[in-house]
């Protein structure tokens, strides 16, 4: 379990420290719904991690070479610990553009709650960060 937690954090430091433009525009008055959550969570669980990378605010404007290592990052991370499945437990608004989302990420090894970020761009809508 700390695996998948060093694992997604590795990359979500790696997305932090990326540059990619991320605005704190007005966002909406309410959170993501949980639909629009699973939409976007749904290419990892189907193994296509250019999809989920496609949808990071931190990846836009960045080469396609880095989009590439980012989805190999996903790969390589979901290979060693599979997601069977998730399901949003609760979504924390600290401000209006940004959205705390947790989920129970369900692994072989039983299930783990794992904090994701997502950020409101303008023109994009919500947008993992």
């Amino acid at each position: 379990m700390r695996r998948i937690m060093g694992q997604l954090f590795l990359v979500g430091f790696c997305c932090a420290c990326s540059g990619g433009e991320m605005t704190d525009s007005s966002g909406p008055a309410c959170a993501p719904d949980t639909a629009q959550i699973d939409s976007m969570l749904a290419p990892l669980l189907r193994g296509d991690y250019d999809g989920f990378v496609g949808q990071l605010a931190s990846c836009e404007g960045q080469p396609e070479s880095y989009r590439h290592q980012m989805a190999m990052a996903y790969k390589q991370c979901f290979s060693k610990t599979p997601l069977s499945g998730f399901r949003v437990s609760r979504i924390e608004m600290p401000r209006d553009s940004v959205a705390e989302v947790f989920v129970l990420a369900e692994t072989p090894q039983g299930r783990e709650e794992i904090l994701l970020r997502m950020v409101y761009t303008e023109g994009h809508g919500w947008q993992f960060r």
